[in-house]
């Protein structure tokens, strides 16, 4: 196993059981397995590359030949989410490549607190939170990250223009399992307060490369 974290075995997953997809699967195998890792029990030759961080998850890339570097308001809330993951996956695959990517893993968290935190955050039902076992194998790769620095970056990504080196240390900090991230952001106010610094907090959550068997009963909630 490749993993940035302790060896964790036990996982909570909010299941979204209105996706039929994943209710099929988890009604059918009792388990969930992430993209990456399905990609290659389906094709062999893809090992090598899983294995070195070589494979490609990026469904777009950026254009480079775009006329104007102005944004509507509109064009940039409606590519914020996919700009962070995408500088997000730019500098795992430079820096960080042998851990899994955001774009293929399950997201899991280790500890009900977590699982707590998070629906006190974003209202995610309780309910839907089951218990998982990771059956572990050469291809499982974990990481443990702090998930605010992605909620702080979609909601900050429209209001500024970020360097290079703003999103590499960013990132870099990310995905070193990095905590709390201060950055500074426009205030649109006038001199001396034009920015102001502000802070991501921590929630850990877990990406998760490989194979989890689902404990308990798929329709009974745990009771936490």
């Amino acid at each position: 196993m490749q993993t940035s974290t302790s060896n964790t075995q036990e996982y909570f997953i909010f299941v979204n059981l209105a996706n039929p997809f994943a209710k099929h699967n988890l009604q059918f195998t009792g388990q969930i397995l992430s993209a990456g890792y399905t990609s290659v029990l389906q094709y062999s030759d893809l090992e090598v590359q899983y294995l070195e961080g070589k494979l490609n998850y990026l469904p777009f890339v950026i254009n480079e030949q775009i006329s104007t570097g102005f944004l509507s308001f509109y064009c940039a809330s409606a590519i914020t989410d996919y700009r962070v993951e995408y500088d997000a996956e730019m500098r795992r695959l430079l820096s960080f490549a042998k851990l899994p990517s955001r774009l293929s893993a399950v997201y899991a968290f280790a500890t009900e607190e977590d699982c707590r935190e998070a629906q006190r955050l974003y209202r995610w039902n309780l309910n839907s939170v089951r218990r998982f076992t990771l059956l572990e194998d050469s291809l499982t790769k974990v990481a443990k990250v702090n998930m605010e620095i992605i909620s702080l970056m979609r909601s900050v990504y429209p209001t500024g223009m970020w360097s290079g080196e703003d999103i590499e240390r960013i990132w870099t900090h990310y995905w070193s399992g990095g905590g709390n991230l201060e950055i500074e952001i426009p205030t649109m106010q006038s001199p001396p307060n034009t920015h102001k610094r502000i802070h991501s907090g921590e929630v850990w959550e877990y990406l998760v490369e490989g194979r989890l068997q689902l404990q308990g009963d798929l329709y009974t909630p745990i009771q936490f």
